[in-house]
């Protein structure tokens, strides 16, 4: 297998699994799968930095629009009941009736509580959507901007793509890696309606506060 100098960050529902089965024949940071920060992939198994990374290594992720994101890993999530994720999704959601109901108590006191057992479960904690945990399922809520920050807070990405642009700019990153482009396999499609079309004016500005950062620093809008 050919290894790449590279780090891939695959942040939840941005095409990053489409992308990890384009490079499936090259072996790079961040290519045994799980959604891990920058952060995480510069840190080895005892909790220290990785001291055969190089500052050269060249690392690149996705981001996707924050509502559209939002109803992305939803929708995701609900159509797989049998999965443990799912399992723990519906058991989540299970008191809200529609998809605005649960926006709206996304920081309500079940969604917190639920979240905190499930994290408890698996060895850690956390405080609402926007840090990062051990959880599969918090993974696809959470803000993105952690995702892309080394341990001390600092953005180090050299290449941030769009999944909003996702083939045109992934033939960008593999120019920059020196392979082949190549059209990406279609996977883990969630199957939901424009984004815009299950948002209010009230619930679109909940997600508006709760991903601030991810809007401004991506340069995102509703529209």
């Amino acid at each position: 297998m050919i290894k790449l100098n590279c780090g891939f960050v695959h942040i939840p529902r941005t095409g990053g699994s489409s992308i990890r089965k384009a490079l499936s024949n090259y072996s790079y940071l961040g290519d045994k799968g799980g959604h891990l920060s920058v952060a995480d992939l510069l840190t080895d198994s005892q909790g220290g930095p990785k001291k055969h990374i190089f500052l050269n290594t060249f690392w690149f992720a996705f981001v996707r629009n924050p509502w559209d994101r939002f109803v992305s890993s939803y929708t995701y999530l609900k159509a797989q009941p049998d999965t443990k994720p799912g399992r723990r999704f519906n058991e989540l959601i299970k008191p809200f009736r529609t998809f605005k109901d649960f926006v709206m108590n996304i920081d309500g006191p079940h969604v917190r509580n639920t979240l905190d057992v499930i994290a408890k479960t698996r060895g850690g904690g956390f405080s609402r959507f926007r840090r990062l945990s051990t959880t599969h399922l918090f993974d696809h809520f959470t803000s993105q901007r952690p995702f892309t920050k080394d341990a001390h807070g600092a953005q180090i990405l050299d290449f941030v793509g769009k999944f909003e642009n996702l083939q045109k700019d992934f033939d960008v990153a593999c120019e920059k890696i020196g392979v082949p482009a190549c059209t990406l396999p279609i996977t883990n499609i969630a199957n939901h309606k424009p984004y815009q079309e299950y948002y209010d004016d009230e619930s679109r500005k909940v997600i508006e506060g709760e991903y601030n950062g991810d809007i401004e620093e991506f340069g995102y809008s509703y529209d």
